[in-house]
């Protein structure tokens, strides 16, 4: 077998700037992998630091900051991994609930996915920083308003399930029950 090698080091050499390329410079998979790795770990010790500030029940993640970076700096497959092993890491090192776990990984994927789709549709390469917050405050608004959505129709449910509130999950008969005993 004769192997052409000045076609295996072109091939290797093909990165983004090739619009419909399958093949990304090694360099750019190695930078990826790199950033991410620093990012989740910087995200699962903020997100540590983060369970030391509540106000009653009501406890802040600031572990989102690292996501939003990384979706400006690495491939998109990258970000979403770190999402899911960061909320792995949250559910890990003694979250109170896995029902809190699944609420945040929820909603970060879903900020992530607007924030890439609009990143997509509506910044060009040449990225402007009001586009970017433009971005990045619609996507937060419709986290917002998906939060609520699912609130209504998934979470205090399953909250009030789990804690033997209610016998079902079923969020019509939770609002009965709500209505019957506030």
């Amino acid at each position: 077998l004769k192997v052409d090698i000045e076609k295996k080091k072109t091939m290797f050499k093909r990165n983004h700037k090739e619009k419909h390329s399958i093949y990304y410079s090694t360099s750019k998979i190695i930078k990826d992998y790199t950033l991410s790795a620093v990012m989740l770990g910087i995200g699962i010790l903020v997100a540590y630091l983060s369970h030391f500030i509540r106000f009653n029940f009501l406890a802040f993640d600031f572990s989102l900051f690292t996501l939003v970076y990384l979706i400006y700096k690495v491939k998109y497959r990258f970000v979403y991994l770190v999402t899911i092993l960061l909320s792995l890491a949250n559910l890990l090192h003694g979250s109170p609930s896995w029902i809190g776990t699944m609420v945040l990984s929820l909603n970060n994927l879903f900020f992530v996915s607007m924030v890439i789709l609009f990143k997509k549709l509506f910044i060009p390469k040449t990225s402007k920083f009001r586009l970017n917050l433009c971005v990045l405050v619609l996507s937060s608004f419709l986290t917002i308003v998906f939060n609520v959505i699912m609130n209504g129709i998934l979470y205090t449910p399953l909250y009030w399930y789990t804690f033997k509130i209610t016998p079902t999950l079923n969020f019509l008969e939770v609002q009965k029950i709500y209505k019957s005993h506030p």
